[in-house]
């Protein structure tokens, strides 16, 4: 019987035995992925979709001139007008006014804007009563006024990049902390103390001159101080492009020289005074500010305001 039951259970490890699990089902017939076209390496980049507009050093229009105040070039080249209860920036040809309710002009509010910078990517304008608007490329708004100061007039004011912190300085200084909140301080407490140009005298026999004058007629001609090359410049015998009083609107970089005249003409050199050239504006000839920042160089005439940009040497 023993050997019965070991042959019956050979037989039933050969050939398989009933079991309660089921049967491993058949796999599914897998479909044919239609691998469409062949695929076509593509090539390098088009850059030039992706750069930025090209240098245009030309001079061309920009944008109207403001009838009255000051004209401000911050250092990434945006073009700000300051006035009486007037603040604006100019947009693709368009100057973007601030209005708002707080610089209206009236015999409570007197806000002169004097001074604007650019900061963190956005503009800011002072004015008297510390009153600081902010440009966030999009719309004007009131970050700061301190009324307790009263309408009181101030000549000059300024406004700044610290070291990485906004230091404003009008009737008082004031001080924009890290979470965009003024608050007031001495003058004296600012950290960048305002420093005024100065201009020695020349080493040659000179009429009368002071320390803020940057041009002096001497006995060999006309000297122009240049700031950047820290030197007296040469200018044109006779003034035959037009006279220059002791402190004329002047702009300087590496290369480049302007100077607006009396009458209304530019003046250019690039040659650090050797010689002198008339800067032909398509027949505007009443240029009275020329000023320039973050690439940009702007003269503003009886109308317009021109610009041209400065670009790379190849």
């Amino acid at each position: 019987m023993r050997t019965a039951a070991r042959i019956a259970l050979a037989a039933s490890l050969a050939w398989g035995c009933e079991t309660t699990q089921p049967a491993t089902p058949p796999s599914a017939p897998t479909a044919a992925l239609d691998a469409g076209p062949p695929m076509v390496p593509l090539g390098p980049r088009d850059e030039s979709k992706y750069a930025p507009p090209p240098c245009d050093p030309e001079w061309r229009p920009f944008v109207s001139t403001p009838p009255l105040g000051a004209l401000v070039a911050t250092s990434d080249g945006r073009l700000v007008a300051l006035t009486w209860g007037y603040a604006a920036v100019a947009v693709e040809g368009e100057w973007v006014e601030a209005t708002l309710p707080e610089i209206e002009l009236g015999h409570d509010r007197r806000v002169v804007f004097q001074d604007a910078v650019s900061f963190g990517g956005d503009v800011y304008v002072v004015g008297t009563r510390l009153t600081v608007l902010r440009w966030d490329g999009v719309a004007w708004s009131l970050e700061h006024q301190d009324v307790s100061l009263g309408p009181r007039r101030f000549l000059y004011g300024s406004i700044r990049d610290c070291e990485g912190q906004l230091e404003a300085r009008v009737e008082v200084g004031g001080v924009r902390g890290p979470d965009g909140a003024w608050r007031r301080v001495s003058r004296e407490a600012l950290r960048c103390p305002e420093v005024l140009p100065r201009t020695p005298r020349p080493d040659e026999r000179c009429g009368r001159h002071t320390p803020w004058d940057r041009v002096v007629r001497c006995a060999a001609g006309w000297r122009l101080w240049s700031t950047a090359r820290e030197r007296w410049l040469a200018l044109p015998d006779g003034f035959a492009e037009g006279r220059l009083h002791a402190r004329p609107s002047v702009y300087e970089d590496e290369t480049h020289v302007y100077v607006a005249t009396d009458e209304g003409v530019l003046l250019e050199t690039t040659d650090d005074g050797a010689s002198w050239d008339r800067v032909p504006l398509g027949g505007e000839s009443r240029v009275s500010v020329v000023l320039g920042g973050g690439g940009r160089i702007y003269a503003a005439g009886a109308e317009t305001v021109f610009v041209r940009e400065v670009c790379a040497s190849p």
